[in-house]
């Protein structure tokens, strides 16, 4: 009986997580979309995906990441940064599927500004999009 009483809870507890998950996930869809997020919701959910098994960002997209963030006023950021994470992802991913409008034909502020959204980080978005108002202009 305590068995059976164990897994009931076990089962109840993993299905509790299943929705909390759920319900952040589309919190955070919501949130990226309030902040002018322009991915559809599959490439958002995609970029999400791939975010979790990255740890650190490819040099190269975590240096051009720093220089945009240095000229909007941003604070130094590391590979490690989600922010940075998120760019990365985001520049790296190719068109594969022919898509008429995909993210990758984006300017690098752009993809950046991108990548601060799915992170909602308002503050920093603020400050990009004042620093590049000839690029946030549209």
């Amino acid at each position: 009986m305590l068995q059976e009483q164990g897994a009931l809870w076990k089962q109840n507890k993993e299905a509790s997580a299943t929705e909390d998950n759920e319900t952040n996930e589309q919190e955070n869809w919501q949130e990226y979309q309030a902040l002018g997020g322009t991915l559809d919701e599959s490439s958002y959910q995609s970029v999400v995906e791939k975010m979790k098994s990255v740890t650190t960002a490819d040099a190269v997209y975590a240096t051009q990441a720093a220089v945009i963030a240095r000229a909007a006023g941003m604070d130094s950021l590391g590979n490690s940064d989600s922010r940075v994470i998120a760019y990365s992802v985001l520049r790296s991913d190719t068109n594969t599927a022919g898509e008429e409008h995909h993210h990758s034909q984006m300017s690098d502020q752009k993809l950046f500004a991108e990548a601060l959204r799915i992170q909602g980080d308002k503050e920093s978005l603020d400050k990009l999009i004042v620093s590049h108002p000839h690029i946030f202009s549209e």
